[in-house]
């Protein structure tokens, strides 16, 4: 491997006391250390990330339904708060999201940037319930329809559930 190769020369170039080249392949090293780690960062954020995710609409009666294929936003859809189109629209998109196939093997700037948005997004929302992961989905019927079925109970649970709205008391010094 490259980076062992890189690490033997840096110790036999101490040994020589040859420092200027030991320092010199030890930044080397730490450089492509740093690149290897982004791009576990972004293969692991594109495996994961294959899901809906789901919020009410800024539309009345209306949820808004993201797919998120390779760690990347495909498409968005705005659909009515109804049992049959949610399901519609969560199937249609399934069709979508299998079309795309596997993940590309190069990814651009922009993407990485994307992924990156997207993945950070998703971490700091995690606790929420509008997360539904597609993998299985994809290849298995039963699986699709069930997907579909699962959407539409929890996000009409959560709608049916009161918003709470937390307000931080100030106390007045006297």
């Amino acid at each position: 491997d490259l980076l062992d190769r890189l690490r033997r020369q840096m110790l036999e170039a101490s040994q020589q006391m040859n420092y200027e080249r030991a320092a010199w392949l030890r930044d080397t090293i730490r450089s492509a250390d740093e690149v290897l780690i982004g791009q576990r960062l972004i293969t692991g954020a594109v495996e994961a990330n294959n899901l809906f995710i789901v919020y009410p609409s800024a539309r009345e009666d209306h949820n808004e339904l993201f797919l998120v294929r390779h760690g990347r936003l495909v498409q968005q859809k705005c659909i009515p708060h109804e049992p049959q189109e949610m399901k519609e629209a969560v199937l249609e998109l399934l069709d979508v999201a299998a079309a795309l196939g596997d993940a590309p093997s190069i990814v651009g700037k922009a993407e990485v940037d994307q992924i990156n948005i997207i993945s950070r997004w998703i971490h700091h929302h995690s606790d929420e319930r509008a997360f539904f992961p597609l993998q299985p989905a994809l290849t298995d019927p039963h699986e699709r329809r069930f997907l579909a079925q699962r959407i539409w109970v929890e996000v009409d649970a959560a709608r049916a559930q009161p918003s709470i709205l937390v307000v931080e008391d100030q106390e007045e010094e006297l």
